[in-house]
């Protein structure tokens, strides 16, 4: 036999054996589809209550948005909030806890409402523990997006964005709540060191 016709006989061969191991797969392929379409298992369905808490959380953020009135409350309540802990020190140290391991905001929620004096705070500028909560993680946000650059701020989600603006044009005011944080927090510290 020739060289030429050899060739020629191993390209029909390779060329055969190709096309039927396609059939092959596609054969496997129409049985896998077919299988699947006769299985008894039904479709995965996830509903609001398979995803996680904190998915709550993100989602009510995404629509929270500062007013001058909801920082002041925030504010006011805050710092409520501090001078709790200056004279609990049981309460300063669970919610120092979830502070160092960054925990979920829920239990923080959950320690608020679980408290009779942070709900008396709360309740004085009439907020739920959810939307302290809210305010508490949106204000934290605002205030480090608010130090990015202006194509940054603009790059973030609207609510997101226009809380970090919000805080930019209220400087005043916000430096006026973090200096008064910042004084119950000294205090804080302080009263930590006695312990030691």
């Amino acid at each position: 036999m020739s060289v030429h016709r050899t060739l020629l006989v191993l390209a029909q061969a390779l060329v055969c054996t190709t096309t039927l191991h396609a059939q092959g797969l596609g054969a496997v392929v129409t049985r896998a589809d077919e299988e699947r379409r006769t299985s008894e298992r039904s479709a995965v369905r996830i509903s609001g209550d398979d995803l996680p808490q904190q998915s709550e959380i993100e989602a009510a953020l995404t629509s929270f948005r500062f007013t001058t009135t909801s920082l002041e409350f925030y504010a006011q309540a805050r710092r409520c909030v501090l001078e709790q802990r200056v004279t609990s020190a049981p309460l300063d140290a669970a919610l120092q806890r979830e502070e160092i391991a960054e925990g979920d905001p829920l239990t923080t929620e959950a320690i608020l409402a679980g408290n009779r004096e942070l709900l008396a705070c709360l309740d004085a500028v009439r907020l739920t523990p959810r939307a302290y909560t809210l305010a508490d993680l949106a204000f934290r946000r605002a205030l480090d997006d608010s130090a990015h650059s202006d194509s940054d701020v603009a790059q973030l989600p609207a609510t997101r964005g226009a809380n970090a603006r919000f805080i930019r044009a209220n400087n005043y005011r916000v430096t006026n709540a973090l200096s008064s944080f910042a004084e119950q927090e000294s205090k804080i510290r302080e009263r930590r060191s006695w312990r030691r």
